[in-house]
């Protein structure tokens, strides 16, 4: 298993500061999901404006989250739980765990953890609204660099990841002794 931190590149506008659910980029323009019933929304800006160029809102029942497959995510044996926005990169799947400064690489075969990223560096204190979680995450096409944001965040943090020390008993730093370690731990 391989430990990362972040290294923030440089920080971006992130316009409408959205209930973020979900966050893709292909080339400098960014698709962003926005949840909450009665406010979901699709997204679309140039990476750096401050404003969005177009959006497009859906039907007040509908939340803004699909599930397409699912895999059950392990960490050590560990049931990985709160898996959330979902990237593909570098052929793993990389996913923020919610309400959790962690980001994980997960072997798509398996389900089994590959990587653990601290993202303590890329996240932004919202200390008086605890929903203001990192839940974002776009590869940038080069090399180990990501977009981070979170629901309600003023910035995309353009970040790199960086070698970290290993740690003991990693699935103790995604499966919070608060939280159940599923059923949200499939994908």
């Amino acid at each position: 298993m391989k430990f990362h931190r972040l290294k923030e590149l440089r920080r971006l506008p992130h316009p409408g500061r959205g209930f973020t659910q979900g966050l893709l980029l292909s080339g400098d323009t960014v698709w962003e999901s926005t949840g909450l019933y009665g406010q979901s929304a699709l997204r679309r800006y140039r990476l750096g404006a401050k404003e969005w160029e177009a959006c497009a809102l859906l039907p007040g029942e509908l939340f803004a989250l699909t599930p397409l497959e699912v895999i059950l995510v392990r960490c050590e044996g560990e049931r990985v739980g709160g898996l959330n926005d979902l990237e593909w990169y570098g052929g793993r799947i990389w996913a923020n765990i919610l309400a959790r400064p962690y980001l994980v690489g997960i072997d798509p075969g398996t389900g089994e953890v590959t990587d653990i990223v601290d993202a303590h560096l890329g996240g932004e204190h919202h200390f008086s609204d605890p929903q203001a979680v990192l839940n974002g995450i776009a590869a940038t096409g080069r090399t180990e660099e990501f977009l981070l944001t979170g629901k309600g965040w003023r910035f995309l943090h353009h970040v790199r990841l960086a070698d970290a020390r290993q740690r003991r008993q990693p699935a103790r730093l995604l499966v919070p002794a608060d939280l159940p370690a599923c059923p949200a731990g499939a994908l």
